[in-house]
């Protein structure tokens, strides 16, 4: 499944989201002697324990982020059909999931509800263009701005390090938004 979508998220923001470019040649490459495991937990941060809940989980959420979770293939087989969806009012409804999971306690259940939701932006995202993609952003960034509450100032931070990706930028990795999670992340919560 990651070799099917590697060459579709070349160049896009959702390989420059999770820094995985080089993760993609190796995948597109058959992976040579990394093992696509190998690769897949290099995405997840997190200890490296060879067994444990937390190290299967952040394996998986490595697996999804290079698969991913194979919404991109659906998206490509319902186009090649003749679908046609508004990424862009899709793109804005995930928005709106994601503000409202995050305004949540935290729990492993919601942060990777959370993740889910925002790997699902970033892939209704490669169908757009950037200055769509920025202005999407840019939108929410603003509205969360007029706010002061804790979480908003949290929101901010995550969307506008990934207006640093949809401007070519890299993200840093605290901020960046993986399901598995060894500690409460400095992104989520007041």
């Amino acid at each position: 499944a990651a070799k099917s979508v590697a060459g579709s998220l070349r160049g896009t923001v959702y390989e420059r989201y999770y820094g995985i470019g080089e993760e993609l040649l190796a995948v597109e490459g058959g992976c040579g002697e990394r093992k696509f495991g190998t690769l897949a937990k290099f995405l997840a941060p997190g200890p490296d324990t060879n067994v444990s809940v937390a190290a299967n989980g952040k394996h998986i959420e490595g697996c999804m982020i290079l698969t991913t979770h194979n919404v991109l293939p659906i998206l490509q087989i319902a186009k090649k059909s003749g679908a046609t969806y508004s990424h862009d009012t899709i793109a804005t409804d995930i928005i709106s999931r994601m503000d409202a999971i995050h305004r949540l306690p935290p729990n492993p259940s919601r942060l990777r509800a959370f993740a889910h939701a925002l790997r699902n932006l970033l892939v209704h995202f490669t169908f757009l263009e950037t200055p769509t993609q920025r202005s999407i952003l840019s939108t929410h960034i603003a509205g969360l701005k007029a706010k002061t509450d804790p979480n908003s100032v949290k929101l901010t931070a995550i969307y506008e390090h990934m207006l640093c990706a949809v401007d070519g930028g890299e993200v840093d990795k605290e901020y960046r938004v993986t399901g598995w999670q060894y500690k409460t992340p400095i992104w989520w919560g007041a």
